[in-house]
């Protein structure tokens, strides 16, 4: 399924934290998780095009055998003035995840997959 033409070159990048300049570090697909949560931060870019949304609905899936299991939905409000926007979400467990993002009236942004070890 292809994302909506509006969000067409948009990219979810993941990292473990946001810098004081509102960048993205520690970008990548697997992360480590101590004895502790691991925080992360997830990056939605429209490329040039302002997200023209007030919220983000992220869906949160765990991969359970060869497929995803529905966690939970977290809305995040947005100024949507801008084509970037992040968000911080808390994982307590290790596995295989997936994080389905879309603007306020259900029109998909884009999806990210990634494992914590």
């Amino acid at each position: 399924m292809a994302c909506h033409s509006f969000y067409l070159n948009s990219k979810i990048r993941v990292g473990d934290g946001i810098d004081d300049k509102k960048n993205l570090t520690g970008e990548g697909t697997v992360f480590y998780k101590g004895s502790y949560d691991k925080e992360l931060y997830f990056f939605v870019d429209n490329d040039t095009k302002n997200l023209t949304t007030t919220k983000l609905v992220a869906t949160f899936y765990k991969k359970s055998g060869d497929d995803y299991t529905e966690l939970n939905t977290e809305n995040y409000t947005i100024t949507g003035l801008y084509p970037i926007a992040y968000f911080p979400y808390t994982f307590t467990a290790r596995g295989d995840y997936k994080i389905r993002v879309e603007n306020e009236y259900g029109a998909w942004i884009n999806t990210v997959e990634f494992s914590i070890k």
